[in-house]
């Protein structure tokens, strides 16, 4: 069993008996935090996901960091991270994933 396959199995065992709205909240929080932690280390303040345009570099690599550690979804993180449409959102990070490869 890999790595990511038994961490998702022990954040499924975690929300069992839980209300859907419930384990979104608790799946959001987790995803806040990763973003929230993921600012100090990319040295940009929340105001630039407004300010600055929708593909930045940092932006994607956050978004990308952000779905690794805490399995953050796709909208999610295009709203937050105001990087356009989910679609788009998805393109840039395949786009970074193939580009990593």
């Amino acid at each position: 069993m890999s790595f990511l396959h038994s961490q998702g199995t022990c954040a499924r065992s975690l929300t069992t008996g839980l209300r859907r709205a419930e384990r979104l909240d608790l799946g959001q929080a987790s995803w806040w935090a990763s973003l929230e932690s993921g600012l100090p280390e990319l040295g940009v303040c929340p105001a630039a996901f407004i300010t600055q345009p929708r593909e930045q570099p940092w932006k994607i690599a956050l978004a990308r960091q952000i779905r690794d550690e805490s399995g953050a979804s796709i909208p999610w993180s295009a709203e937050h991270l105001h990087l356009g449409a989910a679609a788009t959102v998805r393109g840039y990070l395949h786009q970074a994933r193939k580009d990593e490869n």
